[in-house]
Formats: structure tokens, sequence, C-alpha cells
């Protein structure tokens, strides 16, 4: 993953919208700040990033592929980079130890539910703890690692709508089928970006 956020950004990129643009080597997300900067994003293919020389290089070539402007100033901007993206951690819980939030772990976040995931990991372990404070009983272990699978059932979507996007065919093929069917479409959305809340309560 790397980012950059441009002071002089091209005027095509509008205050108040989310720019997405996949390609077969990975994704770039763009979005205008309040202070009209723009916040760019990307989750590269490393061999990709490589082959065009450059993470800028790799994210232009991204963008255009799907008809959006580079800014021109962007490759000799810094570009701060991320390590791997998708990361997973087996135990999260021993003990009077609960693991919550980004340091359990998260799949490419690529729907952008990750501080969705984050918070309700808090609230849960945050009640848990307290739970532990009055009186630490071992099976609260379980209960937050019983939790936490839940979470990784929520957060495979992510990576399934990640690993489809990049396949240029089917990438093509969802593109067409969503445009002659809108309402393919917006229930493909209303399934990914749904917070299922209920199985946290239990």
């Amino acid at each position: 993953g790397a980012g950059v956020i441009l002071d002089e950004p091209p005027s095509f990129y509008e205050s108040g919208k989310i720019y997405m643009a996949c390609g077969s080597g990975g994704y770039v997300g763009l979005v205008r700040l309040e202070d009209g900067r723009l916040d760019v994003a990307a989750a590269l293919d490393p061999s990709y990033s490589r082959k065009a020389s450059g993470v800028a290089e790799a994210a232009a070539e991204i963008l255009a592929g799907c008809g959006l402007p580079a800014p021109s100033t962007w490759k000799d901007s810094h570009w701060a980079g991320t390590q791997v993206l998708t990361r997973r951690r087996d135990r999260v819980a021993g003990h009077r130890l609960f693991i919550a939030g980004d340091a359990c772990g998260y799949p490419e976040p690529f729907t952008g539910e990750g501080i969705a995931w984050a918070l309700q990991s808090g609230l849960v372990t945050a009640s848990l703890a307290s739970s532990g404070i009055r009186e630490w009983q071992p099976e609260l272990i379980a209960a937050w690692q019983d939790r936490y699978r839940i979470l990784r059932k929520q957060q495979s979507r992510s990576a399934l709508v990640a690993r489809t996007l990049r396949n240029e065919t089917t990438r093509r093929l969802l593109i067409n089928s969503a445009a002659t069917f809108p309402s393919i479409a917006a229930t493909a959305v209303k399934y990914i970006t749904s917070v299922r809340s209920a199985v946290w309560q239990g």
C-alpha cells in the first residue's frame, strides 16, 4: 500500500466524491479533502509496481486504464508506503489480555469497512474487559475468540471483492452487468456495505 496528499490536484476531482480505479495490478482511491488537497491511496501488487518502475507510475497506469487523469505533480511527490495490507492473527485473547482493532489483523481494506470493524471489536472487548476487571474468568478468552471468528467471516467479503476486481475478465463482466441491470449493482453494494451488528450482541 502507498499514499500521497497533493497540494495542487487537477480540478477534475470534485469535492464530495470518492473516485476508485481498479486494475489487474491493484486499485487507486482518490478523494478531495476539505482544504482542497487531494488524498490518494493505492493498494498495488509489488511485482506490478516494480514493472511500472515505481508506485506513482503504477498508480498512473491504473487511473489511465479507467479513464481518470493522473495529477502531473505526483511523480515528484513523496509517497508514504505501508506494510502488507492483509494480516491475520489466530489468537486475539489471553490471560487478562484482549487484542482489538487493527492489531487483530485485517484483510485488504477495499470496501472501507476497516474502521467499522475496529470499532465493533473495541465495543465487544470493552464489555468483556469490564467483566474481567470485576472478576476474571478464563471463559472470557473463549468469548472473544468466538466473536472474532464472526468478524473474520464478515471480513471475507472485502477480500472476495478485492480478488474479484483484480481479474480483468470478471471485472468487465460485472461492470457491463451492472450497467445493463442497475438493480444487480444496488443489491451488491447493499450486501458489501451492510453492517451485521446483531452477531456481536450475544
